[in-house]
């Protein structure tokens, strides 16, 4: 639960968040959060899948066109043997989040590229998918007032927005085919709450699910954790768990009925966590996993986590304000 605490430093009066014991804001976190890459055999839908996590293939040093606080929620694409991860860059000058591009012939070694995309707004969690040939992008919008699809006019380098999916504050949305049918997961600016839409079309009019919203005061359930994954027919949800503290860990639930009036799911359990070890890339969290299929029947995935930087948030707040 958010707490507001108020402190007089050096005549400034500033106002922050505290949860859990440790401050807090979403858009000015005070963590340093990296990525990492790995191989594995299947969707991830249990922790001894995970495998080794030692050490990140992306840090914020690694981002050379712009001062970069942290990055985060990673999504990952393939076009002609190379790979591209898209991420958010938080941007240590505007304080805004962009979208950052790497690219990798191996999976394993990675090459910061540049911004890709950058608004006068925050972005995030850029969930990057293909179409009938064409690449898009929804990255978390809310600031501009709705769910935006980007379609890429110079894949990976050049994105113009097309359309508006969903007008209001939903963050992190996620979408996916199934039995004809679009479907996206979203969260309310709550963190507390799932909501799901539908569609026929990619473009077409979004429809709000009969039973959504599906979750409601709920911060350990609700929030998107990464792109849906569908396979042989099952589906698997990903969502952060914030119960504890925001970017706690993530979850994985299997989607048992899902149609335009029905939907029903069971939870399979914590697949992703914080390492607990001092100085570690993700002692205390982690919070988003993406998964991309590939040819020979292996997954690479990516996720991310963080380390709190061990500071009163006003005092890290003044710091990034006065450098």
């Amino acid at each position: 639960m958010l707490k507001t605490k108020t402190v007089m430093m050096a005549g400034i009066l500033v106002v922050s968040s505290v949860m859990a014991g440790f401050a807090y804001n979403k858009k000015y976190s005070p963590a340093i959060w990296s990525i990492h890459v790995l191989k594995t055999n299947a969707p991830i839908t249990s922790a001894s899948q995970v495998g080794n996590l030692s050490n990140p293939v992306l840090k914020p040093e690694d981002v050379t066109d712009v001062t970069a606080d942290f990055v985060a929620d990673p999504f990952l694409m393939e076009d002609q043997g190379t790979y591209y991860l898209f991420f958010e860059v938080l941007n240590q000058e505007t304080k805004q989040g962009d979208i950052g591009l790497a690219t990798s012939k191996d999976g394993e070694k990675w090459q910061y590229e540049k911004i890709v995309l950058n608004e006068d707004f925050h972005l995030s969690y850029p969930h990057v998918f293909k179409h009938e040939n064409s690449y898009y992008m929804i990255p978390e919008s809310v600031e501009a007032g709705g769910i935006y699809l980007y379609k890429a006019t110079q894949f990976p380098y050049k994105w113009e927005r097309v359309k508006q999916l969903v007008g209001g504050p939903y963050t992190d949305a996620s979408i996916f085919q199934y039995e004809n049918k679009w479907w996206m997961y979203t969260a309310g600016l709550d963190n507390e709450t799932l909501h799901l839409f539908y569609a026929d079309e990619l473009h077409g009019e979004w429809t709000q699910h009969a039973k959504s919203p599906l979750i409601t005061n709920d911060l350990s359930n609700s929030r998107p954790g990464g792109r849906v994954v569908v396979e042989d027919g099952t589906i698997y949800r990903y969502v952060q768990d914030d119960g504890p503290y925001y970017g706690y860990s993530v979850k994985v639930f299997q989607v048992q009925d899902l149609s335009e009036t029905v939907y029903a799911e069971k939870e399979l359990g914590v697949i992703l966590e914080g390492s607990g070890e001092a100085g570690d890339w993700r002692e205390d969290g982690m919070h988003h996993i993406d998964h991309l299929k590939l040819a020979d029947k292996q997954w690479l995935i990516a996720v991310d986590g963080h380390q709190f930087h061990h500071q009163n948030y006003a005092m890290w707040k003044l710091k990034s304000m006065f450098p």
